[in-house]
């Protein structure tokens, strides 16, 4: 090859390669404007998804916290209404010890007015009884001074009669 043939074969090859490398510059261009939109877009999509998500989130926090100072709200109101459980119960404890205790005391009492009216019914018993026969042998005596009585009321009428008829025969003596 002769030098201009080889000069314009170089300058063509230089042509043809700096063609094929503008070529292969626009197309990596392309290529990489591609990427890079698709990036941009996927980027842009991953943002909105990670704002999605911070939105949830800040929302799930929200409730959360909500619902941990509900929790504890209710759990404060239990304990304050478990200790008012206790408290009521032992309240109710000691009043119903205090109630046995007395339920015991008017038990004892009411045993001890049951021995007391015993005793207060056998002591009237007794004296019943010996009313009774002292009543009993006074009805003996008052029978008996009641016999003497009739017998001394019988001698007399007998006497009386006797000095009657006496009496009555003497005056008849008389008027005869």
């Amino acid at each position: 090859m002769d030098g201009t043939t080889w000069n314009s074969y170089q300058i063509v090859g230089n042509r043809a390669r700096a063609m094929c490398y503008a070529a292969q510059q626009i197309q990596f261009r392309r290529l990489t404007e591609g990427t890079v939109n698709r990036l941009v877009s996927a980027a842009s999509l991953q943002l909105k998804a990670m704002d999605d998500l911070k939105s949830q989130q800040e929302t799930l926090n929200s409730l959360t916290s909500e619902t941990v100072r509900k929790l504890s709200d209710s759990q404060q109101d239990l304990l304050s209404s478990q200790s008012a459980l206790r408290d009521a119960n032992d309240d109710i404890f000691k009043h119903i010890a205090v109630n046995v205790k007395e339920i015991m005391q008017e038990k004892a009492l009411i045993a001890s007015g049951n021995r007391e009216l015993a005793q207060l019914t056998e002591n009237i018993r007794e004296k019943l009884d010996f009313t009774a026969d002292q009543i009993q042998a006074r009805e003996t005596v008052e029978h008996k001074k009641h016999e003497r009585i009739l017998q001394d009321l019988k001698a007399i009428q007998d006497n009386t009669q006797v000095s009657v008829s006496k009496l009555g025969r003497v005056e008849s003596n008389k008027k005869k």
